[in-house]
């Protein structure tokens, strides 16, 4: 009850003691090669002391602005006690990455600061003071908050401040670069269920994922394996398909990855019903780049695709190249759009999120770009798993091109399995991308979640223990 009693009182939630900022930097090194820039986003740790010593403690993360040296990141609101204990003066980190979808961001630089500087710096004769990051010391662009204010405090002149006096700190800075970009309400112009699109919302009506989980928003799972030639000889021991005795209780690593992968998208699934398709298998001299698994359009639970794909194995399938995404991406678009009409018809909303499993690099990338960039239109999220010990260098493309000059939604995300040995760092490095994606779709359409479901229960909502002594964020945040 505590739990949806905060998730739903978003009045109460406004009174607590908080801190509202909107930082932005400028002249950052770039950090990318081969002519592609960086896709910047930032960091904000609180100084925890411990009897091994003082240590940064992450408590936020920023939205991700692609491919810009630039970026005016979106606004953030936390508590006090989060950031830091209610001391105003207590030290905190703001650090900027170059992000990468396989979870290894390129670090730029960081800088060290408090709640009351971050104030402060809105307050200096009409000047806005920035900070410089730095790089094991030397300069690597700057930083500046746009707007920094307390709410439910009292301010560093002693002024108590309230929820409705909140922008009194706030600079009025004359800056074009206030609209909403990068993963705020976008520009499409799609339409949505035969209609035209309603406007895409301000950032500060955007609602949080949770709002559309909680308000019926119906995720479905769709999964593609790969069948290519790339994954070896499958009778070979070693190769990724090839099956142990089952005498062993030994699982091969596509077993490995659909049961742990598969397990954790499945959470999420509202009929826990999937389809299951490959790709790369040649059948009677063919071969086929999308074809389904299984006898059944699609199978129930995890175990299902894991006999669905045990079970192609037992059909006369000669494993062939290329390694193509193309055509399961296209059809999972059309489930994706298929889905969203049928949760329509009820008065609902659908999201699905593809998982393709693959051992190989794929080759055809101009190919898969376009097709990428054709499917963020429709209500879906691509995340690509890689299998077994292969050089995925070719992958790259994933975190490098442009989507259509800014103009589509970033869709994918890739992660290589292997290099995850803690389950909660594998569903961060699964997850962590697609809240944002399903909420950027519904709001740069102007959709906004239906009322809190009344099935949605909070006995269901699990907590995941943490690494370590850290907190582990997951996938509700």
């Amino acid at each position: 009850e505590p739990f949806m009693h905060k998730l739903k009182d978003h009045e109460n939630q406004e009174k607590k003691r908080q801190f509202k900022f909107k930082l932005r930097a400028f002249k950052l090194r770039n950090v990318q090669k081969f002519g592609s820039t960086s896709s910047p986003f930032f960091e904000l740790s609180r100084k925890v002391d411990r009897p091994s010593g003082a240590t940064w403690v992450k408590v936020y993360q920023s939205n991700v602005v692609r491919s810009d040296l630039h970026p005016i990141w979106q606004e953030a609101l936390l508590d006090i006690e989060t950031i830091c204990n209610g001391d105003l003066d207590r030290a905190m980190k703001i650090t900027v990455w170059d992000h990468r979808r396989r979870g290894n961001h390129k670090f730029i630089g960081e800088f060290e600061t408090t709640v009351n500087l971050l104030v402060k710096s809105q307050n200096m004769d009409g000047e806005i003071v920035s900070f410089d990051l730095r790089k094991q010391e030397k300069h690597t662009g700057n930083c500046e908050a746009l707007k920094a204010s307390l709410i439910g405090v009292v301010d560093v002149d002693g002024n108590a401040i309230d929820d409705e006096e909140d922008a009194l700190l706030h600079h009025h800075h004359n800056n074009n670069h206030n609209n909403i970009q990068n993963g705020g309400g976008g520009t499409s112009s799609s339409e949505q269920n035969g209609g035209p699109a309603s406007p895409p919302l301000p950032l500060q009506e955007r609602p949080e994922f949770i709002d559309y989980l909680t308000g019926g928003c119906q995720i479905s799972l769709a999964v593609a394996i790969d069948f290519t030639s790339s994954n070896g000889d499958p009778r070979k021991h070693g190769t990724p398909h090839f099956f142990h005795p089952s005498e062993s209780k030994e699982w091969n690593d596509y077993e490995k990855a659909i049961f742990a992968v598969g397990s954790i998208l499945a959470k999420y699934d509202t009929d826990q019903r999937f389809p299951v398709w490959g790709f790369g298998a040649k059948y009677n001299n063919v071969v086929r780049h999308c074809f389904q698994c299984g006898a059944e359009i699609e199978v129930e639970g995890v175990q299902g695709i894991m006999d669905a794909y045990r079970g192609v194995f037992r059909t006369p399938l000669t494993m062939s190249y290329p390694t193509r995404f193309t055509e399961v991406i296209e059809t999972a678009a059309a489930y994706a759009q298929h889905e969203q009409d049928e949760a329509s018809e009820a008065g609902q909303l659908s999201y699905t999120i593809l998982l393709i499993l693959t051992a190989g690099n794929v080759e055809d990338i101009e190919e898969t770009k376009q097709q990428l960039i054709a499917a963020s239109n429709e209500p879906l999220s691509v995340v690509i798993v890689g299998i077994g010990e292969a050089n995925f260098e070719g992958m790259d493309f994933l975190d490098n091109f442009h989507h259509n000059g800014g103009e589509s939604r970033d869709i994918t995300k890739f992660v290589q399995f292997n290099d995850y040995q803690s389950y909660n760092a594998l569903t961060q490095a699964v997850l962590d991308e697609i809240p944002h994606q399903l909420v950027d779709y519904f709001c740069s359409r102007g959709i906004l979640p239906g009322k809190v479901d009344d099935e949605f229960q909070t006995l269901d909502s699990e907590i995941l223990p943490p690494d370590e002594d850290e907190r582990t964020f997951t996938f509700l945040g």
